[in-house]
């Protein structure tokens, strides 16, 4: 099943106890998330971001003038691994997300420090990339329904919706990614109930168990 993904060594927690950045985490993983929306990248990619930050920063000491430009560099390299090359940021367009404060240099020299400290190890597996997968295990088959396929994404859109609301959240790190994921998207139809979309549902569907597992 899905979750045994978990298990793998890859998984990054957050200690928030040793973090040294917590006190600025939550303005710069917002300012991610908007980045990232700005540029219409997939939902993972602003995801696979928030964990180079969190791995970078909880280990350097980095001067608050520059916790951005981690955060920056951290999104270009989070969309080189996740997102197709025509929509990977040129430099001038960092620059432009950036403000402008960073020359192409700066930038250049920083991304290479950020996967020097990240030991080159980009392959991560997030909870929006569960997200993404056990939809697609449980979408509903629309047979050429519209309803049904605008409700299918309904519930994709509002269970990203609920996992960026909690992302800055540092306590969310210690959840596992495909717990939290399950939990996004059985919120997601919870809301979706009460707004009328969806009738007598359950929220954790025999689909939604086997995608997972029983250890979720």
């Amino acid at each position: 099943t899905l979750s045994l993904h978990d298990a793998l060594p890859i998984c990054f927690v957050l200690d928030v106890n040793e973090a040294r950045h917590l006190q600025f985490r939550v303005p710069l993983v917002e300012w991610i998330l908007d980045v990232c929306a700005e540029a219409q990248f997939g939902p993972a990619t602003a995801d696979v971001a928030v964990e180079y930050m969190d791995r970078v920063l909880s280990t350097v000491m980095v001067p608050k003038s520059s916790l951005q430009l981690v955060a920056l560099c951290c999104i270009q390299v989070a969309a080189k691994y996740e997102e197709t090359e025509e929509l990977v940021p040129s430099l001038s367009k960092l620059r432009y997300f950036g403000s402008n404060i960073y020359s192409v240099d700066i930038i250049r020299k920083m991304e290479l420090a950020v996967c020097v400290e990240l030991k080159w190890s980009m392959g991560v597996v997030r909870p929006s990339h569960f997200i993404e997968a056990i939809l697609a295990l449980t979408r509903m088959p629309d047979g050429g329904n519209v309803e049904w396929a605008q409700i299918s994404d309904k519930i994709e859109d509002v269970s990203y919706a609920m996992y960026h609301a909690i992302v800055s959240d540092a306590e969310v790190s210690s959840v596992k990614p495909s717990r939290l994921a399950l939990a996004c998207i059985c919120a997601a139809r919870l809301q979706l109930e009460s707004e009328g979309f969806l009738y007598n549902e359950p929220m954790l569907t025999d689909d939604l168990k086997l995608a997972v597992g029983d250890d979720s």
